[in-house]
């Protein structure tokens, strides 16, 4: 008995000691973070260390900066790009871009769950059908590529939100984890919290554990500082910040048109010609009537991504977050070409809008600009009169109260 009793104050003031240190290496990770933080990575694409963790974020939001929430399309290399077109002279602050490939509505629910700066915020989201291709949402790949346990462990360990938003994620993040040798830790822990609330062992299992996941979380936060802080490190001390636009849009417009029309001259379906040459051309027969004999309309209208963008809605309901619903469309003509026609296309875009309102949420829904030329950049992506037109539309809803 003395024995265990020597373990157990052993392990104790381990704990105690670890969490002392990691307090304070983690105070002065943050204050070497605070002042070297510089726009060039907090406001570009494509940043895992600002995309998968907490603090790059929450140094944004705390700035003030526009945040823009999606996927694949913050990428497009067009001027009218938030992260180029601001800040300006409507709206003064720096559009910061959370999200790349495979990121999708559990990651963003996660995302708007964990960093603690998006509470009572207004938020851009720009959300894609594409998304809804897999019956199962996202993918393992997709998914596991982009999962971010800091993220993770923060909600588990948030008293803030609800029992029923945690239970949604671990179940979700157990779905894709589970079999993946690279998360065992994360797979331990979701046992441990899925099973909670199954009787006495389940309870008993879950509060013995609770050191342990409070312990990881703290582990996973100094990591998530470090690697900021050395991302910060290999920018050149002298990135100049983002200078303020003079933004006329009726010029703004003719400029997009200009530039859509000269970039859009080896095809018909008003696709960025070397886009059109690298990923379409060669497979333009194969791809007619694809989605037809996909079935892609069924799986789109069940998919398991619905039940997550309803999570990213309830976390936005529980957050006080004001997302703003962008509902991007696709390239018309194209997506005529593969065989999911503009009928199944509304069904699709009536759902994910009712949805948002039934939360009480502002939608932009650009189903009628389908077939605008210069609105997309490819097939899938927004081009130069697309983003034009949300910035404009996102400035609108920034300045309302």
């Amino acid at each position: 008995m003395k024995k265990r009793f020597k373990y157990l104050l052993g392990f104790i003031c381990v704990f105690i000691l670890f969490l002392i240190f990691s307090k304070t290496y983690s105070t002065y990770l943050n204050n070497k973070i605070d002042k070297m933080c510089r726009e060039s990575l907090t406001t570009g694409y494509g940043f895992k260390e600002k995309e998968k963790g907490l603090i790059l974020q929450e140094e944004a939001i705390n700035d003030g900066d526009i945040m823009f929430l999606g996927s694949s399309e913050l990428g497009s290399k067009v001027k009218q790009n938030p992260g180029r077109f601001f800040p300006n002279s409507y709206l003064n602050k720096p559009a910061n871009l959370i999200g790349s490939a495979h990121v999708q509505d559990l990651q963003h629910a996660m995302n708007l769950a964990s960093v603690d700066g998006y509470k009572n915020k207004k938020v851009v989201y720009i959300l894609s059908i594409q998304w809804f291709f897999n019956k199962n949402g996202n993918t393992d790949e997709g998914f596991l590529a982009k999962f971010s346990p800091v993220q993770y462990l923060k909600i588990l360990n948030d008293k803030d939100i609800s029992n029923d938003v945690k239970k949604q994620i671990a179940e979700r993040v157990n779905f894709f984890t589970k079999n993946d040798e690279n998360f065992k830790d994360i797979n331990y822990i979701n046992k441990v919290y899925i099973n909670k609330d199954s009787g006495v062992k389940g309870k008993v299992a879950y509060y013995v554990n609770k050191p342990y996941i409070k312990a990881r979380l703290e582990l996973y936060k100094l990591k998530d500082k470090y690697l900021s802080m050395k991302a910060l490190k290999k920018l050149p001390e002298n990135k100049k910040l983002l200078s303020t636009k003079n933004i006329d849009f009726q010029e703004e417009y003719k400029k997009a048109k200009d530039e859509g029309k000269a970039k859009t001259t080896n095809n018909k379906y008003y696709i960025e010609d070397k886009y059109f040459d690298k990923y379409l051309r060669k497979d333009l027969t194969d791809v007619k009537d694809r989605y037809v004999k996909d079935k892609l309309y069924k799986t789109i209208m069940n998919s398991k991504e619905f039940d997550d963008y309803k999570l990213f809605l309830q976390v936005c309901k529980e957050k006080n977050v004001k997302p703003y619903i962008v509902l991007m469309p696709v390239n018309g003509s194209f997506y005529d070409y593969m065989g999911l026609n503009k009928e199944n296309r509304n069904e699709f875009y009536t759902k994910a809008q009712g949805l948002a309102e039934k939360y009480g949420f502002q939608v932009l829904n650009l189903k009628d600009k389908e077939y605008e030329p210069y609105f997309m950049y490819d097939h899938m992506h927004l081009g130069w009169k697309g983003w034009l037109y949300i910035n404009e539309k996102v400035i609108e809803f920034m300045g309302k109260s």
